[in-house]
């Protein structure tokens, strides 16, 4: 009847015609399997394809209209359909007496009138968790939007009952030999070592968390950051050796055996993992304010306090004579502790507060010009960083050399470039420390060792190599032992050192990017031993390091090749992340280990075989024709190595790209590009897949995505060279490398680390961690935020240190100098500073916290020191009074006088280009081009 009120149709009556829950969503949540993720996400899908994705959200209000007159009952359905799809354990769970804590406190608050917010709650929360569950507390901050208190409290309770479950698990646990893959457990035996291990291990850190796609049948194993014993199958120790057997270990690795442990083993690594001792002894990161002593005191600086029990820690070879101010706690991998910093005398103390308090004035100054048009370009201001310049490079001498970024005024100003000279150059004026030429970003000094800032970030750490390289070949090769200048700053086995392949390892890992890195390790360059080029010649060890599997793997069996292979494209394909696989492989004509009986698909073993077949005579052919003259240059074969090639990309998509090097033919050829086009090129004709321009080492074809890659070369052998073979013992010159956080992810860090650390170069790596890139916090940018553990990774000292207190800076400074002056090798520290303003002078710095901004802003630098000055009564009020009168006036003058300095000619720019001016040509008069003034000044107009 039309006039009967009739109630609107339930507009959710679907929902109601589910017969079992459990038929829709099997998997209930449950601890045992750790499933929250795919739980969640199923269980929002569902109730959003039945129209109550609404019910599992808190209204803002209370709704009286008609169309909620069911809402009572569809959010009891829901309620039901949780309670259905829960296991009763997690039901029936007790929220713990910490949570519990927190909440009374904040109940109390709020009925005092003082609500305590539930972002506050889970600050609280996980301040007080980061000794016990560092990864975690590191995965809540970095989620965006921040989690609430009842998540964060699931996740804690989630992780406590993983940990105590798995431990209690794998502690008896043994890997069988009935493993369905090799990935799991393989009775393996390592060519380089000898030892006959039993590989596998704990249960990947996304599995702990809930987040591992495979659950159960987890076969990616990623150390823990427990010490828990890995046991073989007949639970002997898996390093037991008969008697008088000698250690498979190598001499630079040697892993101490506790009294207090019985019936433990120590794989050295897992197939994709690390060891627990070496995951065990890496400290939680602690960074305390700063303390400055009072006059007279003996005050304790404590850079970043840890404890590390010796025996859980690889014990390698020290250093000799680092000093008594870095514990060595069981090796070379240094933390940083307790030591007490030297009081400045007056005149060092007010010698450091100048020069700080003039980098803070100089750059003053320069925002107000930059906002007066009077500088263009990019503007990088160094405010509040200081403390960093100041503390190192007052501590140089006048031929050391500084090598810096972008952000590179005031590291000038520190090595003694007149701050008229500096402000002469940001104005671009003739009488710039560079002409005019360099700019904000490309400070440059011969006259003072200042050898350039960098628009790009890392470009300066090959020339602070370089510079390393020029000091010890002075001192040692030369002869000149008062040269005591210090210089700081994939793909076969070579390529693994160079630099852009840790820069993608580290990028790859932390975007979980759809890549494998694979390694053809053939044991030898072209005519050095990998193991003499490398400071760790198992290259797979790089990707535990970086957060991403490491997978060694006998790279003479195409079998075992594909199988890894498999697992690791699966995984990418699955969005899981990159792998790194170490290929051993060997380089010569006439041998190969493939097996097609194992390839169950007749066609797919024909396909591989024929494959592998193209690759060997290819090569051969090429042979022949580099003896008939028909090839010219290097020309680099692949025989013997065609099971990697072909175990690898016959698994790949057309889609899929391959990156080369420059044994390339046969990558080309499976990946498709025809021979008829892969000859051609090695021919140099316009037919070839480069038009014969690519030549044998640059194979490059966009049609079949085969990428080419440029080959990174250290210069850092100069300094070494000079010192150790032309025989001057007096260069010991020393080179500091200034660069930031985003650097330390920029490829050439790393290749620089390790050629540095291999050769044992005179260089200060000093990454001056300002904790953000343009808008992009730090910890978003990286796999591990903490630089400095990047040192013990490549076999040198890595220390932290309170890049806001000049004073820890000096002493750390001293150290680490001392030991380049004495041809102990390089050293990486990571200051923890804070820029006070924006990237550059374009950027209005809206994107950081003003809480944030307004704590570095308490720890001003300048503040501290003077503090410390008058205190200690170093200095009065009026000594700190007169040199800020002196600075000001000096930077005045500065602006003056570039005000008013000549602009540069149009003709210079073309100074410096050729090393030759006849390098333009000859006209059709026969005169020189350059001799010609309108085509000088029409080329400079252009």
């Amino acid at each position: 009847m039309t006039g009967d009120n009739i109630p609107p149709k339930q507009l959710i009556d679907k929902a109601y015609s589910i017969a079992s829950i459990k038929a829709r969503i099997p998997s209930p949540l449950d601890l045992d399997k750790l499933n929250y993720n795919s739980w969640s996400n199923l269980f929002k899908r569902f109730c959003r394809t039945y129209d109550v994705i609404h019910h599992l959200d808190k209204p803002a209000t209370a709704s009286t209209s008609q169309t909620d007159l069911y809402h009572v009952t569809n959010d009891s359905l829901v309620v039901m359909w949780m309670y259905s799809t829960i296991s009763p354990k997690l039901v029936d769970m007790v929220i713990d007496d910490t949570t519990s804590a927190y909440e009374s406190k904040a109940d109390r608050l709020a009925n005092l009138g003082s609500t305590v917010s539930d972002s506050s709650l889970v600050t609280y929360a996980i301040n007080g968790l980061r000794a016990k569950f560092p990864e975690l507390v590191r995965i809540i901050r970095h989620k965006e939007p921040l989690p609430t208190f009842d998540q964060v409290r699931s996740m804690i309770l989630l992780e406590e009952s993983d940990m105590a479950q798995l431990s209690h698990a794998l502690s008896s646990a043994h890997i069988t030999s009935s493993s369905p893959t090799v990935l799991l457990a393989t009775n393996n035996t390592n060519p380089k070592t000898g030892s006959t291990q039993q590989l596998g291990g704990e249960l990947c850190r996304n599995f702990q968390r809930g987040s591992c796609t495979y659950g159960s049948r987890c076969k990616f194993i990623l150390g823990s950051n427990d010490t828990r014993s890995r046991s073989t199958t007949n639970g002997a120790n898996s390093n037991s050796k008969p008697p008088g057997s000698k250690p498979a270990t190598r001499d630079s690795l040697q892993i101490p055996k506790s009294d207090t442990q019985t019936n433990t083993s120590h794989a050295p690594y897992s197939h994709f993992g690390i060891p627990a001792q070496l995951q065990s002894a890496m400290p939680a990161h602690q960074v305390p304010q700063a303390q400055f002593p009072l006059a007279q005191q003996s005050q304790q600086a404590n850079i970043a306090t840890h404890t590390v029990a010796a025996q859980q820690q690889a014990h390698l070879p020290l250093p000799p004579n680092f000093g008594n101010q870095f514990p060595q706690a069981g090796g070379n991998i240094f933390y940083p502790g307790n030591y007490a910093y030297t009081l400045l005398t007056k005149e060092e103390g007010l010698e450091v507060y100048e020069d700080m308090y003039l980098g803070r004035a100089f750059e003053d100054m320069c925002a107000q010009m930059y906002y007066r048009g009077k500088m263009f370009g990019f503007v990088h201001l160094y405010n509040g960083q200081e403390a960093v310049s100041s503390g190192f490079i007052k501590l140089l001498k006048k031929e050391d050399s500084v090598v810096s970024t972008y952000r590179d005024h005031v590291h000038a100003l520190s090595k003694g470039v007149p701050a008229r000279a500096v402000m002469a150059e940001l104005f671009g004026k003739k009488t710039g420390c560079c002409r005019g030429q360099g700019g904000s970003m490309h400070m440059f000094s011969a006259e003072h060792n200042v050898l350039g800032g960098f628009a790009f970030i890392g470009e300066g750490i090959p020339v602070a190599t370089g510079a390393a390289f020029a000091s010890k070949y002075r001192r040692e090769v030369l002869n000149q032992p008062d040269c005591d200048h210090v210089t700081l700053a994939f793909f076969g086995d070579g390529t693994a050192n160079n630099g852009q392949f840790f820069e993608c390892l580290n990028m790859a890992a932390l975007w979980k990017l759809p890549i494998i890195f694979v390694v053809e390790n053939n044991l030898w360059a072209i005519g050095m031993s990998h193991l003499r080029a490398t400071s760790d010649p198992e290259i797979w060890k790089k990707g535990p390091a970086f957060g991403m599997p490491g997978v060694h793997v006998d790279g003479m069996d195409v079998l075992k090749v594909r199988e890894v292979a498999k697992e690791a494209i699966g995984r990418a394909r699955r969005g899981e992340g990159p792998t790194l696989v170490e290929c051993e492989t060997y380089r010569f004509r006439g041998h190969s280990l493939a097996d097609p009986d194992e390839l169950r698909d007749p066609e797919e073993g024909l396909e591989v075989y024929e494959d592998m077949y193209l690759g060997r005579a290819f090569e051969d052919m090429c042979a022949q024709m580099y003896y008939r003259g028909k090839m010219f240059g290097f020309v680099h074969l692949y025989n013997g190595q065609e099971a990697v090639s072909s175990g690898f990309i016959k698994l790949l998509k057309k889609e899929d790209s391959v990156v080369s090097t420059y044994r390339d033919h046969v990558h080309a050829l499976s990946k498709g590009v025809p021979a008829r086009a892969v000859m051609a090129e090695l021919f140099g004709k316009k037919t070839g897949c480069c038009r014969g321009q690519g030549g044998s080492m640059h194979m490059f074809s966009a049609e079949h995505n085969v990428l080419g890659i440029p080959v990174a070369t250290g210069a850092a052998f100069a300094s070494k060279y000079r010192r150790e073979v032309l025989n001057q013992p007096d260069c010991d010159h020393v080179t500091l490398a200034f660069f930031g956080d985003g650097t330390a992810n920029n490829g050439q860090f790393f290749e620089c680390l390790n050629m540095a650390a291999l050769w044992k170069l005179p260089i200060i790596f000093v990454v001056e961690n300002n904790l953000w890139a343009i808008g992009m916090s730090h910890l978003r940018a990286t796999s591990d935020p903490e630089i400095w553990k990047k040192g013990p990774a490549f076999g040198m000292p890595g220390v932290h240190v309170d890049g806001m207190d000049v004073l820890k800076v000096r002493e750390v400074a001293k150290e680490a100098i001392g030991r380049a002056r004495r041809g102990e090798g390089p050293t990486l520290v990571e200051c923890e500073t804070y820029r006070f303003r924006g990237h550059s002078l374009a950027d209005p710095d809206e994107l950081r916290d003003p809480a944030e901004k307004a704590h570095y802003a308490a720890r001003d630098p300048i503040t501290q020191l003077k503090k410390y000055l008058i205190e200690s009564k170093l200095a009065t009020e009026a000594d700190l009074k007169a040199i800020e009168k002196k600075i000001d006036e000096v930077v005045e003058d500065a602006v003056e006088f570039a005000d008013v300095s000549e602009a540069p000619s149009r003709s210079q720019l073309l100074e410096n280009v050729f090393a030759d001016p006849r390098g333009f040509g000859i006209g059709p008069d026969g005169r020189y081009r350059c001799e010609d003034p309108k085509f000088t000044e029409g080329t400079a107009q252009v």
